[in-house]
């Protein structure tokens, strides 16, 4: 899948060009993945200490991050959750501009809705625009299956399944993930790593730092060790450079 059609028309012959056009194309693939990018293991939850959050009462909750690519800011990345009881309505807004010699060589959209019930998936409203090429995926239940379409392809998943939502960290107890771009159930490894400190507007907060590996790419996040809040998000690209999720927002502690 080639993510770069804009970027062709400022690609030369010469070999510096290709290896700039390589770098920004090695940089999408681990971005592509990070912003999607059922089936249970051992409780990774349990294992660390953390407690897993209990749906009961009403929930307005905003998770705000600026994006890095190494030390550049390239975007944005919000949540906002709501609901009450076990219902979650979940939207999600990113955008991405990655510029390279004054060119905005790569250019992401995504919009995301879904609706959670009892901490499963019953319906997701994707659209993406990935430097030009577009994605829609559309899913929900019907006859206990989560059907989930491509445009092109439809496919009938188990009734029970969990998206990439790192808002979530019953997510963290999953084998196989929705990706929310592609429409694709993967199969993931979770582990829990050690505990760390993260620091938001000036105060550390304790947390517990966790890798996940994917199809294409290892990501890690942490998770406040209170309350389950997620905090932070790193992965590498195939270049080594660092994509990095700052808080700007977070919910308050429970």
């Amino acid at each position: 899948m080639h993510l770069f059609e804009r970027f062709n028309q400022y690609s030369k012959s010469d070999g510096r060009s290709n290896q700039l056009k390589s770098k920004v194309e090695q940089f999408a693939c681990s971005l592509f993945l990070l912003l999607i990018c059922a089936g249970s293991q051992a409780n990774i939850l349990e294992e660390s200490g953390m407690e897993a959050y209990q749906p009961g009462e009403e929930v307005s909750s905003e998770w705000r991050f600026r994006v890095f690519l190494d030390r550049k800011e390239i975007g944005f990345h919000d949540y906002r959750i709501t609901g009450s009881g076990e219902q979650r309505r979940v939207d999600t807004i990113a955008e991405f501009d990655v510029k390279i010699l004054f060119l905005n060589a790569y250019r992401y959209r995504h919009k995301n809705i879904e609706l959670w019930n009892s901490g499963c998936l019953s319906s997701i409203d994707s659209v993406t625009d990935a430097n030009g090429d577009d994605f829609i995926v559309k899913g929900a239940i019907d006859d206990n299956n989560f059907v989930v379409s491509d445009g092109s392809d439809t496919k009938r998943l188990p009734n029970c399944i969990k998206s990439f939502a790192y808002w979530n960290p019953e997510f963290l107890n999953a084998s196989n993930l929705l990706n929310a771009q592609t429409g694709e159930l993967e199969p993931v490894d979770i582990t829990f790593e050690k505990q760390e400190v993260v620091q938001f507007n000036g105060a550390e907060i304790n947390a517990h730092r966790y890798l996940v590996k994917a199809k294409s790419a290892e990501i890690t996040l942490w998770y406040a060790s209170d309350d389950s809040r997620w905090l932070a998000l790193q992965s590498l690209d195939r270049d080594g450079r660092t994509i990095r999720y700052e808080p700007l927002v977070l919910p308050a502690s429970s």
